[in-house]
């Protein structure tokens, strides 16, 4: 992961965002894929995709078992993952917690091996609570729903700057698609910093 270091005036008072990429570093065949949500949920995983809540309904001893298609097993700061969950290691954890000022579900989980023993205790479900509405609908490509219009998935994101500048969320989701996390800059900046692995983000354009 790589950010310009280039800084000017206009830099210091502009916002950056940075989509984090769910899938890590699709290079990397022996990292661990999670394709499939703890247990014991009772229908409130969404959750933790959708940035609602999720409270005491959340297991003390959550868990996910990796499976054979994805036989992967380096632990990474950073957890690839097919079900729309931010999982961070505890440094990770950590970085995104100093910098947090909005509402965040910080959830305890252990990941356990293909044979079902326990492979790694100390990651964490990252839960931003709530969307953003700053999506710039006029720059971003959207795809919509042929008889609604409703917007149903986001190819290229775009922010409207303004609105972003007020609160400078460290961490967002959008209305429109909230199960996509986005990090501002001093956040990402930080992981770079402190050496994160498996971290694969893409810029954001804001308008001014």
């Amino acid at each position: 992961m790589t950010l310009s270091t280039r800084s000017s005036a206009s830099s210091r008072t502009s916002v950056r965002y940075f989509k984090i990429k769910l899938l890590g570093d699709e290079a990397d065949r022996e990292r661990i894929i999670v394709d499939k949500r703890p247990d014991g949920l009772d229908g409130w995983d969404f959750c933790m995709a959708q940035g609602e809540r999720i409270g005491d309904k959340y297991p003390l001893d959550a868990r996910v078992y990796l499976r054979d298609q994805y036989p992967g097993l380096k632990l990474t700061d950073f957890i690839s993952n097919t079900v729309s969950y931010l999982i961070t290691s505890e440094p990770m954890m950590n970085v995104i917690k100093t910098h947090a000022n909005l509402e965040i579900e910080y959830l305890p989980l252990s990941i356990y091996n293909h044979r079902k023993r326990l492979h790694a205790a100390n990651y964490w479900i990252i839960n931003p609570i709530g969307t953003t509405d700053c999506l710039d609908l006029s720059r971003s490509i959207l795809m919509r729903g042929e008889e609604t219009g409703e917007i149903t998935m986001v190819n290229e994101y775009a922010f409207l700057g303004d609105r972003l500048k007020e609160l400078r969320p460290s961490i967002l989701r959008v209305k429109e698609t909230p199960w996509a996390i986005f990090v501002d800059e001093p956040t990402a900046r930080s992981f770079h910093e402190q050496k994160m692995t498996n971290i694969r983000i893409e810029i954001v354009p804001c308008s001014e």
